[in-house]
């Protein structure tokens, strides 16, 4: 048997801090639960036991962010459900996956219930059921179930054996506060998430309604003053369409230098770019058939992965991955054009070219056709949909802030 151990967090709430007597102490999770199996026996729910509404038979896909999704899972009868000698599910109870995604986890937020063969219904017994949750999201509990996985042709882990993961527990005030920490953090990132993906559905919306469809010449949703119709142009006679190049690699002269040179890989989901990972000489530029462009540049990668679009903040030059889109500054606005990314993206993919690699020249898209409305109307949606992508930056920014703190917080908390 191993020897109880006590331990000592990296981080703790000061009211707890400095007092070994107040050390967290090591206990099987089997002596601060129970576990019930789902019914594995000739009652166990067939395919024609199966019914549109009723009560919840939830299986490991059903877990999802650490939650239940009620409306994906499949359904018995209450009748079926009576039948059953498994798993009786009550709120706040924690579905822990035994098979296949081994170790997936969610938290019950309703009364009523069972399980399939693959999960395991833990109930806290002598610990807060919050703190459990957050142990069991941890690499405590990771750790011990590498060690302990039975699969051969798939992952597997018994109720046995994991019924004797070993889980620090502190004393019921500070699991409490440790909860309610936790609780606070979950709370926040769940805000930003929603905040953030209804920013996205907006953006996906207002695209498919700020711009004509198909052929027709005016928008369904405008801003007030504007009533023109929409003129059908190609790309070519509203901006410049410039090729990329490389120096020649082996002329040291040409390289280290301070103009930017973009290379496809280094145009992800960024707006702005305004530095490069290498970067050239004047006599490295004028060597090669790359340019100097102009602040306001869209860069699109017109190489293999087609239409990975980002404005450029400061002057620089590609390789010749790309077909850079230089607005002219009194019939196109930058952030207008670069709002339309699907759009240039699909007719790159549509019209490219090439046996080893798909390309898109820039001849071919100085022929994009497109519907433009006046200039100051261009400028009003540009500003639009800046203003949008900000909000959605600025939520994926304090998400990712929040999720770093978290997985801080849990590596410092439990070690």
């Amino acid at each position: 048997m191993v020897e109880e151990k006590k331990n000592i967090p990296k981080v703790r709430f000061r009211e707890f801090a400095g007092d070994d007597a107040n050390a967290w102490e090591l206990r099987k999770l089997g002596e601060v639960v129970e576990m019930f199996n789902g019914d594995r026996g000739v009652n166990y729910p067939k395919n024609s036991d199966l019914i549109s509404q009723g009560v919840p038979f939830i299986n490991a896909g059903d877990l999802q962010n650490g939650q239940v999704n009620l409306e994906s899972c499949k359904k018995i009868s209450k009748e079926k459900f009576n039948q059953l000698s498994g798993a009786k599910i009550r709120r706040g109870d924690i579905l822990y996956c035994l098979r296949g995604t081994i170790g997936k986890n969610a938290m019950v937020e309703f009364d009523g219930g069972t399980v399939a063969s693959s999960l395991v219904d833990i109930r806290p017994k002598n610990i807060d059921g919050m703190y459990l949750f957050i142990i069991l999201n941890s690499n405590i509990e990771y750790r011990q179930r590498l060690l302990n996985d039975e699969g051969a042709a798939q992952p597997n882990l018994s109720v046995k054996n994991l019924s004797k993961f070993y889980i620090p527990v502190p004393r019921t005030k500070e699991q409490h506060k440790i909860s309610a920490l936790f609780k606070s953090c979950n709370e926040l990132i769940t805000l930003h998430q929603r905040e953030l993906d209804n920013y996205k559905t907006l953006k996906k919306t207002m695209l498919s309604k700020m711009f004509p469809k198909n052929d027709e010449k005016y928008p369904e949703i405008r801003f007030t003053g504007f009533a023109d119709a929409w003129e059908l142009r190609k790309l070519g006679e509203v901006a410049d369409i410039v090729g990329g190049g490389t120096p020649k690699t082996n002329i040291s002269e040409y390289w280290n230098g301070d103009i930017d040179w973009y290379s496809p890989i280094e145009i992800g989901e960024q707006i702005y770019v305004c530095t490069s990972q290498k970067k050239i000489t004047k006599l490295g530029l004028s060597n090669s058939s790359a340019k100097l462009l102009p602040i306001g540049t869209i860069l699109f990668t017109s190489r293999a992965g087609i239409g990975n679009t980002a404005i450029l903040a400061r002057e620089g030059a590609t390789n010749q991955g790309f077909q850079s889109i230089i607005p002219n500054k009194n019939m196109l606005s930058s952030y207008f054009i670069y709002s339309r990314s699907r759009e240039l993206k699909r007719y790159g993919e549509k019209n490219g070219a090439g046996s080893t690699f798909i390309e898109v020249s820039g001849k071919q898209m100085a022929k994009c056709p497109m519907y433009f409305p006046k200039l100051d109307e261009q400028q009003k949606i540009g500003t639009f949909f800046k203003h949008l992508d900000s909000l959605i930056t600025l939520h994926q920014r304090e998400l990712e802030s929040l999720k770093t703190l978290k997985k801080n917080l849990l590596q410092q908390m439990f070690v």
